[in-house]
């Protein structure tokens, strides 16, 4: 299997850090699963109850929509893959760029010509502001609403220092800035053998942040950020080496 050998940790939140756990153990490889972040949900008011586009910013974003239903009348877009499956579980059908990001999403045709357009994005606390601001600039009325938030779960600090002390990594997978940040938090006094690792993180932002904490080994992912994709692309570079 490409990737046996392979000792691989797995950072992400429930339910996507299990699901890449399993995805990974069958291309060979030995998994260690300790979120860096916690999901919780939040109560929002909506003042937009009707929009003409909703924008998914992840799939946490749909799990946690405070509707039980979708317009029809509404276009619906989704950042990514595992967004738009969760969207398509739900019984809607989602547009997503070909890059999972914001910039991605910017650049569809669908939301080129967006003046007057009701807009609403769904997301978590904090994150980029990129998307609400250039919708804004190109006419649309854009409403953000923070569904969910993140929190440190600093209550995996002794199991996380633990692995550090204890096992090799190959891998440690980062898919966000507050993700690697909780990480560093939860490393306490061990963040010396973190930072020494190598980090797959998902766009030259993220690299960017995680060289000026110190990280001295950092892998950028190509294409699609789901989990296949992550998959994907730890496989070609088992493959190169």
């Amino acid at each position: 299997m490409p990737l046996s050998n392979q000792h691989i940790l797995v950072t992400r939140p429930e339910p996507q850090g299990h699901e890449l756990c399993a995805l990974l153990k069958k291309q060979g490889a030995t998994t260690y699963y300790i979120p860096a972040l916690e999901i919780q949900p939040r109560i929002v008011h909506l003042s937009l109850l009707e929009p003409d586009i909703a924008i998914f910013i992840s799939a946490n974003a749909v799990k946690y929509y405070p509707f039980k239903s979708f317009l029809a009348s509404t276009r619906y877009f989704a950042v990514g893959v595992a967004t738009a499956m969760a969207l398509m579980e739900r019984g809607v059908i989602a547009q997503q760029p070909e890059h999972s990001d914001s910039e991605g999403l910017l650049d569809l045709s669908d939301l080129q010509d967006v003046v007057g357009k009701s807009v609403a994005i769904f997301c978590g606390v904090g994150g980029r502001m990129l998307l609400q601001e250039t919708l804004k600039k190109r006419g649309a009325h854009c409403q953000r609403y923070e569904v969910y938030k993140r929190q440190c779960a600093i209550h995996e600090a002794p199991r996380f220092q633990s692995l550090l002390n204890n096992v090799v990594l190959d891998y440690v997978i980062c898919t966000s800035g507050e993700n690697l940040l909780s990480l560093m938090k939860m490393a306490g006094d061990k963040i010396v053998f973190l930072q020494k690792l190598p980090l797959v993180v998902i766009s030259k932002r993220l690299e960017q942040l995680a060289i000026a904490h110190g990280f001295t080994q950092v892998f950028v992912m190509r294409g699609s950020f789901d989990n296949i994709g992550l998959v994907k692309q730890l496989v070609k570079w088992s493959e190169k080496a």
